[in-house]
């Protein structure tokens, strides 16, 4: 009698009756229970289904062309022992059930568009930063990212907005081997320890600045495309990073900026 129903942004997903009766088992007396091995294979093959993390999705640019793009820590996953749990219990119940899935990481849309129509998409080969509502660009402003020629290449890929500070400072060791303690005003992080902030050492954004006076990682913005993003821009939605053109991003430099914020 039991079906569940899954709602996974705007769409559902149904465990329907022909799938419940392959996870269940029949004794002799005709008691029956729901069999431990074939739910745990069916947990794993929603796990397949379900997760969107790491894989390679299809990205239209504000450019108006379609990527590919992977990498990165966005995307849906599944948390296989609790959804074994709560599968179970509301097999058990003999009830039908909607709810969502038991995620251990959630994303913004769907699973066939987790990226949702809310997002921050950087073009690093053009150098520039968008934000996107609701399928609207709203925003635009030129940035510096990573210098790629001194092994500091921004990291590609799909991250999400993590967390963020004010007036706080940004602690380092530079390209000559000499430590560097700057404040800024904003720093929004997205992926590892790299962060979108205000760099008003930089004297202008865009452009190649990236190829020889780029950052250690973090994504450079004038004070006031800073400021927008710490007040419009939430956490926990999308950021899309890539490069129009090979770039050789070594593991460090994908996962290191080597700027660390320390707040005061």
């Amino acid at each position: 009698k039991s079906t569940v129903s899954y709602t996974i942004g705007s769409s559902k997903k149904v465990m329907d009756k022909a799938s419940v009766l392959k996870v269940l088992s029949i004794s002799d007396t005709y008691d029956v229970t729901v069999d431990d091995t074939k739910l745990q294979a069916y947990v794993e093959e929603l796990a397949s289904n379900f997760n969107t993390y790491g894989k390679v999705r299809t990205f239209r640019t504000q450019a108006g062309d379609d990527i590919q793009i992977g990498g990165g820590d966005y995307g849906y996953i599944l948390d296989k022992d609790s959804e074994f749990t709560q599968l179970k219990s509301d097999l058990e119940s003999g009830k039908m059930v909607e709810r969502q899935p038991m995620w251990s990481q959630t994303a913004q849309g769907t699973l066939e568009n987790d990226i949702g129509d809310t997002y921050v998409e950087l073009d690093y080969t053009n150098q520039v930063m968008y934000y996107v509502l609701h399928g609207e660009r709203v925003f635009t402003s030129d940035i510096v990212s990573g210098n790629v020629n001194m092994g500091s290449g921004s990291p590609d890929g799909v991250f999400r907005i993590k967390y963020r500070v004010t007036n706080t400072r940004l602690k380092g060791t530079d390209y000559d081997g000499s430590e560097y303690d700057s404040p800024v005003n904003y720093f929004i992080v997205f992926a590892y320890n790299i962060g979108f902030h205000d760099a008003p050492w930089q004297p202008w954004f865009g452009g190649n600045r990236y190829t020889y006076a780029g950052s250690h990682g973090c994504i450079n913005l004038p004070n006031d495309s800073a400021a927008y993003m710490n007040a419009n821009v939430p956490n926990d939605i999308a950021v899309v990073a890539y490069y129009r053109n090979p770039v050789n991003l070594t593991g460090t430099a994908n996962a290191n900026s080597n700027a660390y914020s320390y707040h005061g």
